[in-house]
């Protein structure tokens, strides 16, 4: 039977559309596309990682791992946190014309022209894990930043219970790093600042820096913080010694936080002393803690809210002398990233009805890293997640491996 298709065609010849010729035209055609297909080479991702330390060598693996179950010729490179190295890689790469190029950069202000030489080369760059801000890279991967802040100034809020409270005067500040008034910062960042922070810092300089710089992650948290909490300091609920509005009006908004020694500056003479206390950084609130046990001998000490999750931090949450902590795990962003990869290589439009269908395992959402001004949708912003002593054994159980304090996954 199937010897007789093949020879007269599918049907007879009275009422054929497939006689025995255009079946062979058929066949041989499709061998041919068969062939071809096979022929082509993978799609090339190389993705460029600051170095092994902290989380990065973890990312790496993960991202070559889902690359490679996909698929897809994936290439890591490291710099040795090295911003020069990094540099010459990227270039480098550039002209062997990957299909996209994946980049954590070492340092984002140094890189960004070699960035951009890659797009105008036709080579899609995805930024992930340390923001670029230029308006050329066309996509960014990280957690919003603001979204930090705010899940700090909501916890405080549920926690005072301030939405059915109409009598309480609680002092509210917020810490931007442990700058010095000069910029300078006291004391350099643990791990590179990444595994102390969970966000998009480069070596702690971003949340330490002079306030104002548009890459100035702890300005955007404490923002994001006060933007939440403001409503409640217009009913008189809360008020601050810095965030007062008369003050707020003649200074950009990042320079109305505080760094930790203008803190203990403008508190040394003040009777009454802050009642909450939002640290942009985990180093940060742990010297915040220190100081709030030699300065509230005998009075109630305040409470004191982090970014980042380390052994450090797990402590100071067992033990009381932290409240909180925002927790950004790597392999989220990391997941989010590789998703991304994958859609713009199959030529998916990216829209937040992709991002709501794509299954994150997290809540994530289209968003802009140049601020609700531009109108363009270029960066999904993931957001963090709140740890508090009474969830921070569940979480430390669930990314238990080598180290897992500092292994989030999900």
């Amino acid at each position: 039977m199937l010897r007789t298709i093949i020879r007269n065609g599918f049907l007879s010849k009275k009422g054929a559309f497939f006689d025995k010729y255009s079946f062979r035209f058929l066949f041989f055609s499709l061998i041919f596309l068969l062939f071809f297909s096979m022929s082509c080479p993978a799609e090339k991702v190389d993705i460029l990682l600051p170095g092994k330390e902290g989380d990065w060598e973890k990312t790496g693996s993960y991202l070559q791992e889902q690359f490679d179950a996909a698929g897809v010729t994936a290439e890591v490179i490291y710099s040795g946190d090295d911003a020069g190295k990094q540099k010459e890689d990227l270039l480098r790469l550039i002209s062997e014309k990957p299909d996209l190029l994946l980049l954590a950069a070492a340092d984002p202000a140094d890189i960004e022209k070699a960035a951009e030489k890659a797009v105008r080369t036709g080579i899609p760059v995805i930024a992930f894990g340390r923001l670029l801000m230029s308006r050329r890279i066309p996509w960014c991967v990280t957690f919003d930043s603001r979204q930090a802040g705010e899940a700090q100034g909501q916890f405080l809020a549920d926690l005072l219970d301030l939405d059915h409270t109409r009598d309480a005067g609680y002092r509210v500040e917020f810490l931007c790093g442990s700058r010095l008034p000069d910029g300078e910062p006291v004391r350099e960042e643990k791990g590179g600042g990444r595994q102390e922070t969970g966000l998009q810092d480069t070596d702690g300089q971003d949340m330490e820096g002079q306030p104002g710089d548009g890459r100035n992650e702890g300005g955007q948290i404490c923002a994001g913080a006060l933007e939440f909490l403001q409503p409640y300091m217009d009913e008189g609920l809360l008020t601050s010694l810095a965030a007062d509005p008369e003050r707020m009006q003649d200074l950009p908004e990042q320079e109305c936080f505080l760094s930790l020694p203008e803190l203990k500056e403008r508190y040394a003479g003040e009777s009454v002393l802050p009642d909450l206390i939002l640290c942009a950084d985990g180093q940060t609130a742990l010297d915040t803690a220190d100081w709030a046990k030699e300065r509230y001998q005998g009075r109630k000490p305040p409470l004191i809210t982090a970014v980042g999750l380390d052994a450090e931090l797990a402590g100071a949450l067992r033990s009381g002398d932290l409240t909180m902590t925002v927790f950004c795990p790597w392999k989220y962003e990391a997941a989010a990233a590789v998703d991304l990869t994958l859609a713009l290589l199959s030529g998916e439009m990216i829209s937040q009805d992709w991002v709501e269908h794509a299954g994150f395992p997290f809540e994530c959402c289209l968003g802009n890293r140049f601020g609700s001004g531009d109108l363009q949708n270029d960066t999904l912003l993931l957001r963090p997640e709140t740890v508090t002593g009474n969830n921070l054994e569940k979480i430390l159980y669930l990314y238990k491996e080598d180290e897992p304090q500092t292994d989030p996954g999900f």
